[in-house]
């Protein structure tokens, strides 16, 4: 076997075992998505449901379409129409696609297989099997069709509540280039997001909720939650960690005894980060600052950004949103001044000056009283270039006006007594 056969089976196993991470997502999504809507129709749960669905034998149907065919030519009666194939790639949900696999190498390795396919058992059964099937002529055809399973489970949990491609470019100068003609122009980060674990049970019947607690495979010592597949820290004496893998176990509700408990899905985010597709790298919340700060200054780096995106990046850099807002605003601003004694005041706010005249000691002797008159203010080369996109409705800024104002303002510091 080659390198690249052996960096595609770790990659196929990956997306295995990631597999099972998103399938177990898959009832909480189907809750968030109640009232979604699938094809124009009304469907609780949405595509969350359609995946958690069972489907059936691929081959088995087929073999009795094919023995329906033989029979019309005996009665006469047509059998069903069959669908159309491209309909039914695109409709395919991932236990379709995995006991699909799982049963074709069952009958090609002549093992009798008599209990009810579960997702969990298909997805283990590849993965024990990984070593033969990367033998198999079907291979790439194989490990196709799990990373496309894994994506279609990754758009279908993260429905809505995912950012996949960012505007900032991998900063690894071994990174290579996607564009031969554009060396400086790098791979573009996508996000990547903490793994979720069960946080607590919910009781389907009266709602009581119970902390979802874990026990270790090896020592048998429980402990709360956190994430799956964890290992055992549990250190006795000198010895060396357990080590052994913490599974979630399932329990009945303390308040009614009933076992119908739904888990409710938590993560970390701030273990949330950023990695390049290209060179594998990963980032933190700090190298990717860092890594979007060094694009900013580059000659070629984007001249109008999106308005949300040219605030997020300057608050991320330490700008407060009271000063970009104070950049953004109109450079001329219309006021009040008095006649006489040239102070400001608000638009219409009052007819004549109310500013009060007081001697040495502080007490109101007279009122200005001075006419108002209608002038502008600011300074007119403070403006912040942009437009508008007709069709999108969306406000593009002139980044390099932005990010010069971003290193000429000094930032005020909180002087500590």
């Amino acid at each position: 076997m080659t390198v690249h056969a052996l960096d595609s089976r770790t990659k196929t196993l990956r997306n295995l075992a990631e597999l099972l991470t998103l399938h177990a997502a898959l009832p909480a999504q189907a809750v968030a998505q109640a009232r979604a809507l699938v094809d124009g129709r009304s469907l609780p749960g949405g595509a969350a449901m359609v995946d958690l669905g069972p489907v059936g034998d691929v081959s088995s149907w087929q073999r009795r379409l094919e023995l329906a065919e033989r029979t019309e030519t005996v009665t006469g009666v047509a059998p069903a129409t069959r669908p159309d194939p491209a309909l039914e790639d695109e409709q395919e949900s991932a236990f379709q696609t995995i006991a699909y696999w799982a049963t074709e190498f069952r009958w090609r390795r002549g093992e009798v297989w008599d209990q009810i396919p579960t997702f969990d058992s298909e997805v283990k059964y590849l993965a024990a099997t990984i070593d033969w099937v990367a033998d198999q002529p079907e291979w790439d055809h194989f490990r196709n069709s799990i990373r496309d399973a894994r994506r279609h489970l990754e758009n279908v949990v993260h429905a809505g509540a995912r950012p996949d491609t960012t505007r900032v470019e991998c900063n690894n100068p071994l990174c290579p280039a996607p564009d031969p003609t554009r060396p400086e122009a790098k791979q573009r980060l996508i996000r990547t997001y903490a793994p979720r674990w069960n946080a607590t049970w919910s009781c389907t019947s009266c709602g009581t909720e119970t902390p979802a607690r874990r026990r270790c495979e090896t020592c048998g010592r429980r402990t709360g939650p956190g994430p799956d597949q964890e290992h055992c820290r549990h250190q006795r004496g000198d010895r060396d960690p357990c080590d052994g893998v913490l599974k979630v176990e399932p329990i009945a509700c303390p308040a009614c005894g009933d076992h119908d408990l739904q888990p409710t899905w938590t993560s970390r985010p701030t273990d949330d980060g950023w990695k390049c597709t290209r060179c594998k790298t990963r980032y933190d919340h700090d190298a990717y600052r860092r890594a979007h700060a060094e694009q900013l200054r580059r000659d070629t780096a984007a001249k109008y950004v999106p308005l949300p995106d040219a605030r997020a990046t300057l608050i991320a850099q330490g700008r407060p949103a009271r000063t970009i807002e104070k950049w953004l605003a109109p450079p001329l601003r219309e006021v009040d001044q008095c006649t006489r004694c040239r102070k400001h005041w608000p638009v219409e706010e009052h007819n004549v000056c109310p500013r009060k005249i007081t001697n040495r000691a502080g007490e109101v002797i007279d009122k200005c009283g001075g006419f108002l008159a209608r002038i502008r203010v600011g300074d007119p080369e403070a403006v912040i270039q942009s437009y508008c996109d007709l069709t999108t409705h969306r406000t593009f800024a002139w980044w390099p006006d932005l990010w010069r104002l971003h290193l000429s303002t000094p930032t005020r510091r909180t002087r500590v007594s």
